[in-house]
This record gives C-alpha cells, sequence and structure tokens, in this order.
C-alpha cells in the first residue's frame, strides 16, 4: 500500500508541472493540426505563467517523497509546519 501512495504522489507531482508547462504547447500544436486537418474545433489556449520556482518545488517535493518512502530522512513536525531533517 505504500508504494500505491509513492507513485500517487510522484504521478500527483509531475503532472501538475506538466501541465503548467506544456500546456499551452500542446493546446497550439492541437489546434494548428486539426486547421490543417480542416477541422474548425479549437482547444483552448490558456495564458498561464508558470509560477517561480515551480520546477524547484516540484523536484524538491520529488525527492523528499522518495527518501522519505526509502526512510532515508524523517520529518520533523513544528508548531510553523513540518521541517525536513530539521532544516527550514
Amino acid at each position: 500500500m505504500r508504494k500505491h501512495w509513492l507513485v500517487l504522489a510522484l504521478s500527483v507531482n509531475l503532472v501538475i508541472l506538466g501541465f503548467f508547462k506544456y500546456y499551452g504547447f500542446f493546446a497550439a500544436s492541437l489546434n494548428q493540426a486539426l486547421h490543417r486537418a480542416g477541422v474548425e474545433a479549437t482547444a483552448p489556449v490558456l495564458d498561464l505563467v508558470l509560477p517561480i520556482g515551480t520546477s524547484f518545488y516540484t523536484f524538491n517535493s520529488t525527492s523528499y517523497t522518495i527518501g522519505g518512502s526509502k526512510a532515508r530522512c524523517r520529518a520533523i513536525v513544528t508548531n510553523s509546519g513540518c521541517l525536513r531533517n530539521g532544516a527550514p
């Protein structure tokens, strides 16, 4: 059961990152392909701005999740939240 939670956590992190980074590219490519094929349907293109540090946060969270699942590090809970290995 623990492995299922690990896979779910990693999948959610990577899907969120992938959505923010690549949605605009794939929507524009799909619209262009549909236009060339003569189809008048279009996918909505959202002008999403990637929040600063999203990639860093995602990969840091991923390494923390994997490390925690292998018991390489443990979470320390304090009044201000959860710290990793005692560092803020």
